[in-house]
């Protein structure tokens, strides 16, 4: 098996491991999610090493490693810290300390989130990057229809701004700057937003 294909497969795997973890997630007390969470990881270290059915010995030698790493992790990045001291006491087996940091991290993950929500409506409102590309789009060309938009779209993708353009959306990065924030617009939509975007130049 190529390098390629084990990629492939051990992305598989990743995968499957994850909704297996999310799919029972919510149903479970705290302390069973964190026990599960420590599975989850030590599975995930087997299939990394391309490691299916494994032995006593290597089963206690994944298990072993994945603790130490957790134990030992450490980061200088604010936004990780109640991270790394959840990893570090699953992996210390002090589970109950893991559910007080993981608390804490959904905590400051919401005051974090209503910071930014509360920010933004701050912010003066500005024409998201799609609006501003079409407007551009429509001053080069006066005739600009559906059809020729979605070739200069297309022509763009993947270069900042436009992520993704199917039969039903185009899906972009409303804001400048940000990339975390998407946006799909309706392809039926694009005629309206082409209209607009006339009638401002004239």
């Amino acid at each position: 098996m190529t390098p390629e294909d084990q990629q492939v497969e051990f992305d598989k795997q990743r995968k499957r491991l994850i909704d297996a973890f999310l799919s029972k997630a919510g149903t479970l007390s705290e302390l069973e999610v964190v026990r599960e969470f420590e599975q989850l990881i030590y599975e995930l270290i087997l299939a990394q090493r391309g490691i299916k059915n494994p032995t006593k010995s290597q089963s206690d030698d994944t298990k072993l490693w994945a603790k130490e790493k957790m134990a030992e992790w450490n980061t200088y990045k604010p936004n990780l810290v109640h991270s790394q001291k959840a990893l570090n006491q699953i992996g210390k087996g002090s589970l109950e300390e893991a559910i007080k940091y993981l608390n804490e991290l959904e905590s400051h993950r919401k005051k974090e989130l209503s910071e930014k929500q509360s920010q933004n409506a701050k912010q003066p409102r500005t024409r998201d990057q799609l609006s501003q590309i079409i407007s551009y789009a429509v001053k080069k060309d006066p005739e600009m229809n559906t059809e020729r938009l979605i070739t200069k779209l297309q022509s763009i993708e993947n270069q900042g701004v436009i992520i993704k353009i199917d039969d039903q959306y185009v899906e972009y990065y409303p804001y400048s700057g940000d990339q975390e924030t998407i946006k799909a617009a309706p392809i039926s939509g694009l005629p309206s937003r082409i209209t607009r975007a006339k009638k401002e130049i004239n």
